[in-house]
């Protein structure tokens, strides 16, 4: 049962038994955890035994499980924000003590953002946001697509944008005005030839310094098409793609990202970039699983992961 309370738990042991089996390690008898260990309250883990039972035993509340019945939702946040007021002040409770837990938290997500800021209650919604415009789902697709589709502006432009690519902002918007000016597009991109549009008299434009920065920029997008020139398997496929991110230096920037984040007490950025780079891993895992060896173009594997990235959440 897919919708099932504990279907998560199921396949992750349905997911754990078919590794053991294919890697030929013994299975051991399964360990069950009769006693619950979780619990400081005896109340929460007498409700946590009994909650599917119908007859169940009773047991002596010390007043450490209350319900409470409110109006709407607005009014539940504002009891919850001075319960929580009143935990710290008068109980000596920490606010990393406090969790605060709710089934649709889109339902009551902006009473507790203007709540808990009127109550000066630090706070993080752990929302997960959709992955699939994160910017190295855009400079993986904006790649493929310039390898595959021919070196177009619009698609440079968007790969230059993501702040992934070792080139400064202001490169990037001289390499564009440039570009704009003498009509650069395509082929002109991967010529040998340096630059030299603007001619020796034009002092709007430094050449030298904008044939640096389109260096820069195309030498690692034509080493990625050079690997990817012919059709090849999903795991030369995988390994041209990493090839490529770890030679501008993808991961540490996202490492760079994530210290940022967690200076600034932005949590909701730390857990995104970080759950996000796991994801990003096991797309390219499943693609190595299930096409196995198959022979395809770039435009084929870029149908593929662009469709497993619009999924990614």
């Amino acid at each position: 049962d897919k919708a099932g309370l504990f279907s998560p738990t199921e396949n992750t042991f349905a997911e754990l038994t078919e590794i053991i089996k294919k890697i030929n390690l013994p299975l051991s008898k399964p360990v069950i955890l009769k006693k619950t260990m979780r619990f400081t309250s005896k109340e929460l883990e007498h409700v946590e035994k009994n909650i599917f039972k119908t007859k169940h035993p009773e047991l002596k509340s010390a007043g450490n499980i209350r319900i409470i019945s409110a109006p709407n939702e607005r009014a539940e946040v504002q009891y919850a924000a001075r319960e929580i007021v009143r935990l710290v002040k008068e109980k000596g409770f920490r606010y990393r003590d406090i969790a605060v837990i709710a089934s649709d938290i889109e339902s009551y997500h902006h009473y507790i953002m203007a709540y808990f800021d009127d109550y000066n209650i630090p706070f993080f919604i752990d929302k997960r946001k959709p992955l699939n415009r994160h910017p190295v789902i855009e400079l993986i697709c904006s790649a493929l697509k310039i390898i595959s589709e021919g070196f177009a502006n619009h698609d440079i432009f968007a790969y230059l944008k993501t702040d992934l690519v070792p080139v400064s902002r202001y490169e990037i918007d001289i390499l564009e005005n440039y570009c704009i000016a003498f009509g650069i597009s395509h082929n002109d991109w991967i010529e040998e030839k340096s630059w030299q549009y603007a001619g020796k008299d034009n002092k709007d434009f430094d050449e030298n310094k904008i044939n640096q920065i389109r260096t820069k920029v195309i030498s690692p997008l034509v080493r990625l098409k050079q690997n990817l020139a012919e059709k090849v398997t999903p795991e030369l496929f995988t390994h041209s793609v990493f090839d490529f991110l770890d030679s501008i230096k993808v991961k540490q920037t996202i490492d760079k990202w994530i210290e940022n984040a967690k200076e600034q007490a932005d949590f909701k950025s730390v857990d995104e970039h970080q759950q996000f780079y796991n994801k990003l891993i096991d797309v390219f895992d499943e693609l190595t699983e299930i096409f196995k060896s198959q022979v395809m173009s770039v435009s084929d594997f870029y149908s593929i992961i662009n469709s497993a990235f619009s999924q990614l959440t």
